[in-house]
């Protein structure tokens, strides 16, 4: 199973894969504590001996879509091969297996999508359970074309495994800007670690989150990043694919851009952060409402602010006549809110509990956000 956010409406909603020949299962989230079953009107109550559910953006459109693994055409009824669930950004989905080039035939199990080569597309590595003495392909790895197919390569260097394999996951286990592949194996076997060697690398961006008022882990965030217009999405899952987790620090390839216009987070919270001119090759991590994106400000508009820490007052001055400040805590709640008409104002914060605070300075068509912490 695999909770992610299908509509894009800021609820987790719930895909179930069925492994014994009944349908799988699509829950919305109604928002108020309850769900509807919604896997027939979206398309996705598939009938297929599924193995494991695998969430991501493969064709990067801001839509999360679902890849299923199954058994080989001789055992699943009615439906044969992997399924791919393409996202279509109105509530329903297609099944786009056979065109991307992803529908597998064999006892595939778990499943991972990765930038293996940084170049800003999703490719996708399957585990199967048989080896290579079998009928059946021991593993496949799909590499992305850009065009929403895949090509299972024969050159990536997986042409030595001949394990039966079951879970994976992915992440960067020597911090060498690429991502690597773990692999659970059977019984009898060691676990394998496959590392990326791969030299025309391009450059990345990896992105560690904390959160503050969402849970600690980042779970069920949606990362979005930006370059030269083109944008990539990742969500922070908990339990991936097969019996598997898959590391928390999302990596992005970005090819051979050197400058991320922005990377944007959006928290379970409904809080947005978000950074702009964004250097790559290096890890960063993202504390939750610390770089808050409530109504951007304009680079012509400047001001200061102090003390910072806060015991009873505020001081704010700018250039510009401040027309208007909103005080709101972590959640993004309004607590206070004045009107101002002067150049170098003040905010009275007496009342305010000790914590965590945001400023909204208001001047005309600008806005700036400021964090303080108050006493």
């Amino acid at each position: 199973s695999g909770f992610f956010d299908f509509n894009n409406d800021g609820w987790q909603d719930l895909y179930v894969a069925n492994d014994k020949f009944k349908p799988n299962y699509l829950y919305k989230n109604n928002g108020d504590g309850t769900f509807t079953d919604v896997s027939q009107s979206s398309g996705t109550d598939i009938v297929m001996d599924a193995m494991s559910v695998t969430i991501d953006d493969f064709n990067a459109d801001g839509f999360f879509d679902i890849y299923i693994t199954n058994t080989p055409q001789t055992i699943s009824t009615p439906h044969p091969g992997c399924v791919l669930f393409k996202n279509n950004g109105d509530g329903t989905f297609t099944n786009v297996a056979v065109g991307s080039g992803t529908d597998l035939d064999s006892y595939s199990w778990g499943s991972s999508f990765l930038d293996a080569d940084n170049d800003g597309d999703l490719d996708l590595y399957v585990n199967t359970q048989y080896s290579g003495e079998n009928m059946y392909p021991t593993y496949a790895f799909f590499e992305s074309n850009g065009n929403e197919t895949l090509n299972n390569s024969i050159t990536s260097g997986f042409t030595t495994n001949s394990y039966k394999s079951y879970a994976c996951a992915v992440g960067d286990y020597d911090n060498s800007g690429t991502l690597e592949i773990i692999v659970n194996n059977d019984a009898d076997q060691v676990p394998s670690l496959w590392e990326n060697m791969e030299m025309s690398v391009g450059n990345y961006i990896s992105i560690d989150l904390e959160g503050t008022i969402s849970n600690n882990d980042g779970i069920g965030s949606i990362i979005e990043i930006s370059v030269n217009g083109t944008k990539q999405y990742r969500l922070v899952m908990s339990g991936e694919g097969y019996l598997s987790q898959n590391s928390m620090t999302e990596h992005f390839g970005i090819g051979a851009a050197t400058t991320i216009d922005y990377v944007k987070v959006k928290w379970l919270s409904g809080i947005e952060d978000i950074l702009y001119n964004v250097s790559p090759n290096q890890k960063i991590t993202i504390v939750e409402g610390s770089f808050l994106s409530v109504n951007e400000f304009g680079n012509d508009f400047t001001l200061n602010y102090y003390p910072n820490p806060v015991i009873d007052e505020l001081f704010i001055t700018s250039k510009e006549e401040i027309e208007q400040i909103e005080i709101f805590d972590m959640s993004g709640k309004v607590i206070l809110k004045t009107k101002l008409s002067h150049e170098n104002s003040s905010v009275k914060l007496t009342e305010l509990k000790s914590g965590f605070y945001f400023a909204q300075v208001a001047s005309g068509s600008y806005s700036k956000t400021i964090k303080f912490i108050k006493k």
